[in-house]
């Protein structure tokens, strides 16, 4: 297991094609990166510099706690997978406002959504299942018109299915067992 910062090191030294990078090697815009079963501790901070980033998934690592402030600065951010991580922590998602695809499976929270998940109404795909969220989901969400797929399973959600469900036109898949 390599710590975060450490395998950022890594790939800035010697880049994925394992060609190291100087000074004088031409700029390259990143719109999306996949780091899988490599890290380990908090998201590291040079993940920020990627301002063009796109698609970023960190699933199947041991990242813990909260999502550090300064991943918020991906301002173009459409897709983030984080599930089966150790995450506890996601209080200002909402502050990715273009977001579409969010994954956040098999972590560690608990209780209701963030009051800025509500800021999260271009998603398209909500994949929240495996922990302990609670409250009303469709409270949240009721506004989100543009999702397509939901699967909410296997937390402590409660509440009614919204009538407001039919503006969803596009939804297609919406997994709820296994809550309130």
């Amino acid at each position: 297991e390599v710590q975060c910062e450490d395998k950022m090191n890594l790939m800035y030294e010697y880049g994925q094609d394992g060609v190291a990078w100087t000074d004088d090697t031409p700029q390259r815009i990143v719109t999306g990166l996949t780091l899988r079963q490599r890290l380990g501790g908090q998201i590291p901070e040079e993940l920020s510099l990627l301002s063009f980033l796109q698609y970023l998934d960190l699933e199947n690592n041991k990242l813990v706690g909260s999502l550090p402030s300064h991943i918020y600065e991906l301002h173009k951010l459409k897709t983030l997978f984080l599930s089966q991580n150790q995450l506890s922590n996601v209080d200002d998602i909402g502050e990715f406002k273009h977001l579409e695809h969010l994954s956040l499976s098999m972590n560690n929270f608990k209780g209701p959504l963030p009051a800025s998940f509500e800021n999260l109404n271009h998603m398209k795909t909500l994949d929240l299942h495996t922990n302990e969220f609670t409250g009303d989901l469709f409270q949240v969400i009721n506004d989100f018109e543009s999702l397509e797929t939901i699967d909410v399973a296997f937390n402590d959600f409660n509440g009614t299915l919204s009538p407001l469900i039919g503006n969803m036109t596009n939804l297609t898949t919406i997994l709820l067992g296994n809550n309130q």
